[in-house]
């Protein structure tokens, strides 16, 4: 069961619970599409500072920030998700480790490309965000808009080449940079 809206929006977050809201687009679908989905988002906050932070420096802060918090939502995503597999379930399947990084690394697959699509969705889509919608200035508005189009397209292109976390973190800054 998949939330369908995955975003830090719909997510309450204290010292001992972690809580979504808003489930109104709740499907069954494919594992890789909340997490990807909620990656989006946070690159759509990531692009929108370059229209909104002018001071290079306070940008790169934030900036660095939000891929950090990228990177520990997918590797506690992993490494919960491992646990899982491993510990918690009856599917004779997962007790195979080969199969379990191979279905991992699907999901991986899945992840990034929901994340592309999730950048070109929100940016030309009838759902925009705030972030980049809110940039007051035409052209810098326009150039965001214009960065997460092409770094959903190239997500979504590269998707399938990376078979690890470590190399999607890796495409992921050399596309930002």
């Amino acid at each position: 069961m998949l939330h369908g809206d995955m975003h830090s929006g719909s997510i309450f977050v204290d010292n001992n619970t972690t809580k979504m809201i808003d489930p109104e687009f709740g499907f069954f679908g494919p594992v890789g599409f909340d997490i990807g989905s909620f990656m989006g988002n946070l690159l759509l906050n990531y692009c929108a500072q370059n229209g909104r932070i002018a001071e290079l420096a306070k940008r790169r802060q934030y900036q660095t920030h939000l891929l950090t918090c990228l990177q520990d939502c997918y590797s506690q995503f992993e490494e919960q998700w491992l646990n899982l597999a491993s510990n918690e379930t009856t599917d004779v399947s997962f007790a195979n480790r080969a199969f379990t990084e191979d279905y991992l690394k699907s999901v991986l697959h899945d992840a990034i490309g929901y994340c592309g699509a999730e950048l070109i969705r929100r940016t030309i889509g009838l759902a925009h965000v705030a972030d980049i919608d809110g940039i007051e200035n035409e052209q810098a508005r326009l150039a965001v808009q214009q960065q997460t189009l092409v770094l959903g397209e190239q997500l979504m292109l590269n998707a399938t080449s990376c078979d690890n976390k470590d190399e999607f973190f890796t495409l992921l800054i050399s596309l930002l940079n």
